[in-house]
């Protein structure tokens, strides 16, 4: 049968080709639903008997697990779940449909060390608001959703309509978002328990009839070009994208740099901003060279850092061999003994400056603290959102945990790039004036 005379597809329903047995089979991004037998023919697209493999559960490369569509679009994605009741005329994200797996082209031992980062993170638990509340690292996570709040503040262009949020997790920045006017959001995940309780939270807090778009996607951001595997539809693209503290995961190898920069270029409309933050590479490689001989481990009660003996031996020679410059990290009820990666800022702006990104800014956490909480807003924002301890101070703890991370900003090449960094420069220079108005 030609291409030309193929009845529709019903609708969720979209054709793929297994990896496995290179062989057609149909996948219904609604339900999750997998079959060798063509849904159009009228068999209602069960799936074939044993003689053959089973087909995929999901579309190569990562699948779209939901999309929410404004009231006006009509009653598609206004369910509570797949078939569920409708609900209110609100935005809603659909029940996520199968996950995908991550991509092989990494090679089998770094693909297993993805999906282990996926599942340390799966494996985390909800504490609930109380929990949460309790935490013995509450002040650490405040200030690191202080960072993450003046990032957007300051840099996300104004409006930030688009937004692609990598490594979105639980959707823990989508209010974030929401007050910088973010209308249309496209969050990406490696673990499948995190997309699915980011579906929980949006539909919880989009309250508001027509407030944001949504879809959640589960993919490897190592190994998924988001365009080539569907994700993105063609022509799409974002004012603002976002990776906070996991763009370390991507520097195991090139290939998963380069993998994840390929999707950066291709995703960040000219003149859009992108955010990220890391650990301090600088900071990592000063501690391991300041613990007495034969020590690779230092922390505090909050943290740890284990460095590979292979990393320690690659200590004065990292511009060499830049990629898979690996140590253990744990962080008290939230990280258990993942693997991440050191990421050299040098190779981290070669990248950039490939992917077509020109520099705004770059600090370590201690630095932009320093230079943002003199903002009145961010300032009041401190204490609002519970930064300080019940002294009003930073503990020496989240100050130690701080000072190993880093936060950037850079644009995609336009005049509002060349506009954003003779701000900045000015906004410096009002900075040091006010310094100097202190000290007179």
């Amino acid at each position: 049968m030609s291409a030309s005379s193929e009845p529709p597809l019903p609708p969720g329903w979209v054709t793929q080709v297994s990896r496995r047995t290179g062989m057609t089979y149909w996948f219904n991004t609604m339900t999750g639903q997998s079959s060798y037998e063509c849904p159009a023919s009228g068999s209602g697209g069960l799936p074939m008997g044993s003689s053959l493999p089973p087909p995929p559960h999901a579309p190569y490369g990562g699948s779209v697990l939901g999309t929410s569509l404004s009231a006006s679009a009509g009653s598609t994605g206004l369910y509570e779940g797949a078939g569920g009741p409708p609900q209110a005329k609100r935005p809603r994200l659909e029940e996520p449909a199968a996950l995908a797996d991550a991509d092989e082209a990494g090679g089998e031992k770094h693909k297993h060390v993805a999906l282990a980062v996926a599942a340390a993170y799966d494996a985390h638990e909800d504490r609930g608001i109380a929990g949460r509340k309790a935490s013995s690292i509450l002040h650490l996570k405040n200030f690191n959703n202080w960072v993450k709040a003046t990032l957007i503040a300051e840099y996300a262009p104004r409006p930030a309509r688009r937004v692609l949020d990598l490594a979105c997790g639980k959707l823990g920045d989508i209010q974030k978002w929401r007050l910088a006017g973010v209308e249309s959001y496209c969050g990406v995940d490696i673990s499948g328990t995190g997309i699915r309780d980011g579906r929980v939270r949006f539909n919880t807090t989009n309250a508001r009839a027509g407030a944001m778009a949504a879809k959640l996607v589960r993919a490897d951001l190592g190994a998924t070009l988001l365009r080539g595997s569907g994700v993105l539809a063609p022509g799409e693209a974002f004012d603002v994208i976002s990776i906070q503290f996991a763009l370390h995961y991507l520097f195991q190898t090139e290939h998963r740099a380069l993998t994840f920069f390929r999707n950066v270029a291709d995703a960040l409309a000219p003149g859009g901003v992108f955010l990220g933050t890391i650990p301090d590479a600088a900071y990592l490689i000063r501690r391991l060279r300041d613990l007495p001989r034969g020590q690779l481990k230092f922390g505090n009660s909050l943290y740890y850092v284990a460095f590979d003996p292979a990393t320690a031996a690659r200590q004065y020679a990292v511009g060499d061999a830049p990629y898979g410059l690996s140590y253990d990290f744990f962080l008290a009820e939230s990280v258990e003994h993942v693997k991440e990666y050191v990421v050299p800022w040098p190779l981290l702006t070669r990248l950039a400056a490939a992917a077509g990104l020109e520099p705004l800014a770059n600090d370590n956490f201690h630095a932009f603290y320093e230079r943002m909480r003199g903002e009145p807003r961010h300032g009041a924002a401190l204490q609002s959102m519970r930064v300080m301890d019940c002294e009003g101070t930073i503990s020496e703890e989240v100050r130690d945990r701080g000072g190993q991370a880093e936060g950037g900003q850079r644009e995609k090449r336009g005049q509002r790039g060349r506009d954003k960094r003779e701000a900045e420069g000015e906004r410096r220079g009002r900075d040091a004036e006010r310094c100097r108005d202190r000290e007179r």
